[in-house]
């Protein structure tokens, strides 16, 4: 086989430099990327910003998108080489901004009705129906990012495919075209390397949010006979009440009434303080009923997480980590903010990476890598898959993977990262929750990788030699 490549409906394969071809399918929903060496002899070929380029292996397309870089070398006098970077279609999708709510609509009717209202030129063949979602607006946000918040509440996975499709899936329903075992019978690889990396492990997660109001509470004084003011045990929020012997009196707001009210309150300082009404008399019980903002500090810890890294590691096993994040309004809110940290990192991401001649790998795809003879019966998530040329019009891919629910942290949580604020109080009351049920991996292999023989280097399963870059075979 061998790969062709087309800017604006053009033949430029003769043009481009050996083995410059670069493609990077990137995890899912992130930008894909194609960069090569295009050298214009005749002098006559410049590639422009926004031109279509069209990549093919063996018939099918690898990549398709647009130009956005071509900065420009001289060869010779009159001749030139454009280093030419692209990215796929998925940027023409948030060309408009969406402004839109829906209401007890499935994830496939809203796309469809974006997608129509707001792009021209993609398709919807791949998009699953998805769950029903009940609310969901947008004010001015692009499409992609729409779809990217559809993904994550449903726990699906999106992409734009290179004929302008688009696909939106369940992620257990897209598996990967070879599974890596130790028979020839499905994916060839070579180089295979496997790791546990603890550097993001998170097994006590403190979450601190804003605040939520109090009950009604009550607050009484005996007066001396001298005071015009009372002094308030918290800041007073809505509804705020006061009564001198039971008897309820009104109540203004301090520097805005000036007369008319029996007292006033300042909420900055504190206090309750007299108006038109004179000064109490000694014995007379003044009361103020009112609420007061409660700061949200939770914590949530997976105590299985921590007892297999005590196992392994000693001391307490636990990894603790701070979310702060001030749009969170009430404690169950805190506490599923947490637990979604916890389901992403309180196992130690499993990373790995392969190299194969096999097309057919994508960005987002569960791999089955089942290697009895080193205790691996694993699914992992492939998060990119990069596509070199190797000469003679040949493709090499390398492949790289990560535990399935760690891979997908970037994209799923990103919406929480934004924006958040770290602030200081002295008042928070934290609202623990333990014992949180979570799957953790066993962490007694510590590495797993495949060692390179003496040649003759060829790609095969586990057992035979392992390849060598540019001293393999394909066998």
């Amino acid at each position: 086989m061998a790969f062709t490549i087309t800017i604006n409906g053009v033949d430029k394969t003769s043009m481009i430099k050996a083995k410059s071809l670069s493609i990077k399918d990137a995890l899912t929903s992130k930008v894909d990327t194609c960069s090569f060496v295009l050298e214009d002899i005749a002098g006559t070929n410049k590639p422009q910003e926004g031109q279509e380029v069209i990549v093919t292996y063996g018939g099918a397309k690898i990549f398709a998108g647009n130009i956005i870089r071509k900065p420009q070398t001289q060869i010779s006098p009159g001749t030139y080489k454009y280093a030419v970077s692209c990215v796929d279609y998925s940027r023409r999708l948030d060309k408009k901004l969406v402004v839109q709510s829906y209401t007890s609509k499935t994830c496939a009717y809203i796309i469809n009705d974006i997608v129509t209202k707001y792009t021209s030129g993609f398709t919807q063949n791949h998009v699953q129906t998805g769950p029903t979602v009940n609310f969901i607006a947008w004010n001015y946000k692009p499409v992609g990012q729409c779809i990217k918040e559809l993904a994550r509440l449903a726990h699906y996975d999106w992409y734009v495919d290179y004929d302008k499709d688009i696909h939106f899936f369940a992620r257990e329903t897209n598996s990967a075209p070879y599974e890596l075992n130790e028979t020839a019978s499905s994916g060839r690889y070579r180089g295979l390397s496997i790791d546990i990396d603890k550097s993001r492990l998170k097994n006590r997660v403190f979450v601190r949010g804003g605040y939520y109001l109090s009950n009604l509470y009550t607050q009484e004084k005996v007066a001396d006979g001298e005071q015009l003011e009372f002094l308030l045990a918290y800041e007073p929020q809505t509804p705020m009440k006061v009564y001198v012997d039971d008897v309820e009196h009104t109540l203004g707001i301090d520097n805005i009434d000036t007369s008319g009210k029996d007292f006033v309150v300042n909420v900055t300082e504190k206090t309750i303080k007299n108006l038109d009404h004179a000064k109490l008399t000694t014995g007379q019980v003044f009361k103020a009923t009112y609420t007061y903002k409660v700061p949200i500090l939770c914590m949530v810890e997976d105590t299985e997480s921590q007892n297999a890294v005590k196992a392994i590691e000693g001391g307490d096993g636990i990894y603790e980590a701070l979310i702060t994040d001030e749009s969170i309004e009430t404690n169950e809110a805190a506490r599923d903010r947490a637990r979604a940290e916890l389901k992403q990192y309180s196992n130690a991401l499993v990373k790995g990476s392969f190299k194969t001649d096999q097309d057919g790998y994508r960005s987002g795809q569960l791999l089955t890598v089942n290697i009895p003879s080193r205790s691996i019966n694993s699914q992992y998530l492939i998060q990119a898959v990069t596509k070199k040329s190797i000469g003679g019009g040949h493709l090499e891919y390398a492949v790289t993977f990560a535990t399935l629910l760690t891979g997908l942290t970037d994209f799923l949580l990103s919406l929480w990262e934004e924006g958040k604020k770290i602030v200081t109080r002295k008042d928070e009351v934290l609202d623990e929750f333990v014992g949180i049920e979570m799957n953790t991996i066993s962490l007694s292999d510590a590495n797993l990788t495949f060692e390179e023989y003496t040649p003759p280097f060829q790609y095969g399963p586990g057992g035979s030699p392992q390849g060598k870059y540019n001293e393999s075979q394909y066998s």
